[in-house]
């Protein structure tokens, strides 16, 4: 496993599934480079797959024992072969499709930076250090473990909530964003996450940008996780049309799928694939799409 899967998966919520939204803006904070992406691309794919074979062969094993109909094991046994050969294809013909993904994570970083910066010069000397401060113990959480990442979060977010009492802090649609990633990471708090996402998305309306895109995410992945699937699949509209980004895409393949519709999904996977090959590996591990 890389050392940035390492770290961003030491964080990850307990979930039966790996979902590239879970780890997303915590790797695109911390990566160094193309290469550690690239590492940390195939390890997580290879991990979404390996674990869907298993769950496939515990299913198998079960429907064995209960002497299932034939056409229940006629499905199972398709499934692990899909399975298997997605895990063939992860040694094929792969690293440009991740070579690709890796190089946009990195301009997302930088651009995320970019807006970060613009966004703290309206602030006052005193404010401003504050603001600093969160965005310091935040990437020192998102690299360490234990301890020290429950302790560098806790600072985070007594800062964060602190610039908030600012009025210029108020309306930073970075602070608010940081604020609900902390509530679902850090508090598991998936309400209350859910409205800062959404405000983080008011905020940065306007300039729709990559912020607004990751904050209308992130605000119907939380009504997701609380099964309020329409209105996750509401929420993603505001960024789904016109969209070219595979991730936005692949969400809301997912909420249609949820919400039954079969063919809207079925579209927008295959313009996820065309944009990004490697969507046709990481489909197989989604229960959603099955």
């Amino acid at each position: 496993m890389s050392k940035l899967l390492s770290q961003v998966m030491s964080a990850a919520t307990t979930t039966p599934y790996i979902r590239q939204i879970d780890n997303h803006y915590h790797a695109a904070m911390i990566a160094e480079n193309t290469h550690d992406l690239v590492d940390y691309q195939r390890a997580l794919l290879r991990l979404q797959v390996e674990s869907t074979a298993a769950n496939v062969g515990m299913m198998r094993e079960i429907a064995l024992r209960q002497n299932a109909a034939n056409d229940l094991l006629g499905e199972i046994r398709e499934e692990t072969s899909a399975v298997r050969e997605a895990i063939e294809h992860l040694d094929d013909a792969k690293e440009r499709g991740l070579t690709r993904i890796a190089a946009r994570l990195i301009k997302q970083q930088e651009i995320l930076l970019e807006i970060a910066e613009v966004l703290r010069k309206p602030y006052e000397t005193q404010a401003l250090e504050i603001r600093n401060q969160a965005d310091k113990w935040l990437k020192s959480g998102m690299r360490h473990t234990g301890r020290e990442r429950e302790d560098d979060y806790t600072d985070t977010m007594r800062l964060l909530r602190e610039v908030t009492k600012n009025p210029i802090g108020n309306q930073d649609c970075v602070t608010w964003f940081q604020i609900g990633w902390l509530l679902w990471k850090h508090k598991a708090s998936i309400a209350a996450a859910e409205q800062s996402f959404y405000r983080a998305a008011r905020l940065s309306e306007e300039r729709g940008d990559l912020y607004h895109v990751l904050s209308v995410r992130h605000q119907s992945h939380m009504q997701y996780l609380q099964g309020r699937h329409q209105d996750a699949y509401v929420t993603i509209q505001k960024i789904l049309r016109e969209s070219r980004d595979p991730e936005t895409l692949y969400d809301g393949a997912r909420y249609a799928a949820k919400t039954g519709r079969t063919e809207e999904a079925i579209g927008l996977l295959d313009i996820c694939i065309d944009v990004n090959p490697v969507t046709h590996v990481s489909m197989f591990t989604e229960e959603d799409f099955r």
